[in-house]
């Protein structure tokens, strides 16, 4: 599916581009449409034929999906998320009364627990 749509994007783009050339230099209006129509199916058989064979040849898998290594990854986030969930919530208490003091005017100090960490 990706084949298709990327050969239309880069036929469209090239219509386009041809009409817009062909009027900005006052061209007859059949040739514009002409030269429009030859532009698109040759940048999308070109485009077409480009992700063909970077697939035939491996290098790029656009459609190809291993399906069991992404459910499997799936699955092992949902557990770790289960995990982290149920340790969270004795934290859920801490912050809810932290939170009642912030809202209350008072200060409340920065805990480097409730801290969230970007791993880069």
């Amino acid at each position: 599916m990706f084949k298709v749509r990327a050969s239309l994007l880069f036929a469209i783009m090239s219509f386009l581009i041809v009409i817009i050339a062909g009027l900005l230099k006052d061209v007859r209006f059949v040739t514009i449409v002409w030269r429009s129509l030859l532009a698109f199916l040759v940048a999308g058989g070109l485009a077409y034929l480009t992700v063909f064979v970077l697939e035939f040849k491996g290098i790029i898998d656009f459609d190809k999906l291993d399906y069991e290594e992404t459910l499997q990854e799936i699955d092992e986030e949902i557990e770790e998320n289960k995990d982290e969930t149920e340790g969270e919530e004795g934290e859920a208490e801490e912050e809810t009364e932290s939170a009642e003091q912030a809202e209350s005017g008072g200060f409340a100090p920065l805990n480097t627990d409730k801290i969230e960490r970007v791993a880069s």
